[in-house]
């Protein structure tokens, strides 16, 4: 990670003082990049979230709950390709919020209804995973 410098351009008796805000600046944005880092979702975990709910709403009618289906969808299939191109598989254990066999019906059902997926499901899943989604 690259650090940022802040300098500021103050001469004199005012050098302390910028002195003491630019170290402020560097440690706040330091900070801020830590969070970053250790508060982002990996992508393996994100598509359990977006299979979650999709899995919930995928027959919805009503026209809100339907745009925020397609939607998931299309996360969901950005995001296994994106895994799958970089020989990825889902991380079920780093969700425990929500155990495996919840999630489950949701990947069986996005594999028996969408031929389209199957070869990133294929690609992202682990074996005995992906044995249960087939069944």
């Amino acid at each position: 990670m690259a650090q940022l410098q802040i300098q500021l351009p103050f001469s004199s008796a005012l050098d302390v003082a910028a002195k003491e805000v630019s170290a402020t600046l560097n440690r706040l944005h330091h900070h801020h990049c830590l969070w970053h880092q250790k508060h982002s979702v990996h992508p393996s975990i994100l598509v359990l979230t977006k299979i979650k709910r999709w899995m919930h709403i995928a027959d919805s009618t009503r026209p809100a709950s339907a745009q925020k289906a397609i939607n998931d969808f299309r996360d969901i299939e950005v995001i296994l390709r994106w895994l799958s191109e970089r020989n990825m598989c889902l991380d079920f254990t780093a969700y425990p919020e929500k155990p495996k066999e919840d999630l489950m019906p949701g990947f069986h059902m996005m594999y028996s209804r969408f031929t389209q997926m199957r070869h990133l499901l294929d690609a992202t899943m682990a074996e005995e995973d992906l044995a249960l989604v087939k069944s």
